[in-house]
């Protein structure tokens, strides 16, 4: 029973590892500002949905009083690949141009939610960020050059993007998305394997009993022939005692 248990439980392990988003950006150290650039970065694994839409929410609202930057649902973005792994929103730029004068709402205790557009559940929240803060900022320095406003692309892409608009994603980002990925892989695995080798010791320890059980068994019918044995001597005995 407990090696069935085990290995339903590491089977559900490997099932969550394949098919879960892992948000790396935003998170708890993460400081948006009203005006962006601000990064959303991910990574995803076999079975997730093709595409997604990302949504801002607030502590305890659920809705936005409407504004230039998005509507009062919070979404920002819809149909974004899932392979693209970063989006980089700047709402104070949104048409490409310069500042529009859109703006974040600020405060503390806003997440981003995952939305699923592209596969079996559609219209469900599928991954949530941790919480951030966003500040308050006086412009948007990346709608100087009328370039970077919302786009989404790879680790590389938008590094190439960043070192061009002095802004958006960095390589050093795009890393620490990697390590806490591979982290959270390594623990998964950690787990699995644990859950695999007590399954094993639970199997070895109800061979160890049933091979014990079986000793014990043969043991007794061995000694009951021998006192079968010994008494059926004893009364051969006596009986040619009572002859002579």
């Amino acid at each position: 029973m407990l090696s069935r248990i085990a290995v339903v439980c590491a089977l559900a392990l490997l099932a969550t590892l394949s098919s879960a988003i892992v948000v790396t950006e935003p998170n708890s150290v993460t400081l948006w500002t009203s005006t962006g650039p601000n990064q959303i970065a991910w990574r995803n694994q076999t079975g997730d949905p093709s595409t997604i839409s990302l949504r801002v929410i607030p502590h305890n609202v659920s809705t936005y009083t409407p504004s230039p930057a998005f509507p009062a649902d919070g979404v920002f973005a819809s149909g974004v690949a899932i392979d693209a792994h970063i989006y980089v929103f700047t709402p104070a730029c949104l048409d490409g141009v310069s500042d529009t004068g859109a703006r974040l709402p600020t405060g503390s205790g806003f997440k981003v939610q995952f939305i699923n557009t592209g596969g079996t559940g559609n219209g469900t929240v599928i991954a949530t960020s941790n919480m951030f803060r966003i500040e308050p900022a006086d412009s948007a320095t990346a709608c100087d050059t009328g370039g970077l406003s919302s786009v989404e692309g790879s680790p590389t892409a938008m590094s190439a993007i960043a070192g061009s608009t002095g802004s958006g994603a960095s390589g050093s980002l795009s890393a620490s998305a990697h390590s806490n990925t591979a982290a959270i892989i390594g623990g998964t695995i950690a787990g699995v394997l644990a859950l695999l080798i007590i399954a094993g010791v639970g199997v070895w320890l109800r061979k160890r009993r049933r091979d014990t059980r079986r000793e014990t068994i043969a043991y007794s019918l061995r000694l009951q022939d021998r006192m079968h044995l010994t008494a059926g001597g004893g009364k051969a005995r006596q009986a040619e005692q009572g002859v002579a």
